[in-house]
């Protein structure tokens, strides 16, 4: 490319005083050369015979630079006020008795403000009880203060509630049925730990997972269940 453009600007060179000089007769140069010296030139061919116009060359080395630059654009950090991330994991809680549940979830956060971050989460539920499993489906809303921020870790602690809606009712206990429609308060502690300088993150957490209506059908029908969950997933920016 720089080969073409020298070899526009010295066809240009050798016909701009032609322009210059004569006012009566046609330029010898070809139309085509001037043509192409004024693509060459960044100008107009009109203006080629005008010796006071000037390409400025330091600009467009510094446009063309820009235009080819491939350089990635500056990642948000991790905790930042108004980063957004994604959060893909699993988890598992159990009753330390008769119920064990399986959970995977997807969730989207924004920072609200240095290392507190606001989380919308959406999960499917695997809820192993007596009789059979019950499948659900879950969205919380969660929040979650990253307390202790060095280097690549930070340690949070986290509050949230959601809402449980399953194919059958739970939780059973005893002679005790639930209902199909629950909510899930949380409250836990974790971890997440930088895996790579793109933004992927480990998070790891233990919380406390219950399930209950809240006696919106009375106290029969509030058996409720409390279990300890852990959870592994990975998060990256959005």
């Amino acid at each position: 490319m720089t080969r073409l453009l020298d070899g526009l600007n010295a066809h240009t060179l050798r016909c701009w005083p032609m322009a210059r000089t004569s006012t009566s007769r046609p330029s010898r140069c070809p139309a085509w050369r001037v043509a192409l010296a004024g693509l060459g030139l960044g100008i107009p061919g009109r203006a080629l015979s005008d010796e006071t116009e000037r390409v400025p060359w330091a600009a467009l080395a510094q446009d063309r630079a820009a235009f080819l630059d491939d350089t990635p654009p500056a990642r948000a950090e991790f905790g930042a006020k108004g980063s957004q991330w994604l959060t893909a994991g699993v988890g598992g809680a159990s009753d330390f008795d008769e119920a064990e549940d399986a959970y995977g979830f997807v969730a989207w956060s924004l920072f609200l403000d240095q290392d507190v971050e606001w989380i919308v989460e959406g999960g499917g539920w695997a809820l192993d009880q007596p009789g059979d499993v019950v499948a659900g489906a879950s969205l919380s809303t969660i929040f979650r203060w990253h307390f202790l921020h060095r280097g690549p870790w930070t340690v949070f602690g986290d509050a949230g509630i959601g809402v449980l809606l399953s194919a059958d009712k739970v939780p059973v206990e005893g002679s005790l049925d639930g209902t199909n429609v629950n909510f899930l308060p949380r409250l836990g502690a974790g971890a997440t730990y930088e895996l790579d300088p793109g933004g992927a993150r480990l998070i790891v957490g233990l919380r406390w997972h219950h399930i209950s209506n809240a006696r919106i059908l009375g106290d029969d029908d509030n058996p409720g269940r409390d279990s300890a969950m852990v959870y592994v997933g990975l998060t990256w920016p959005f």
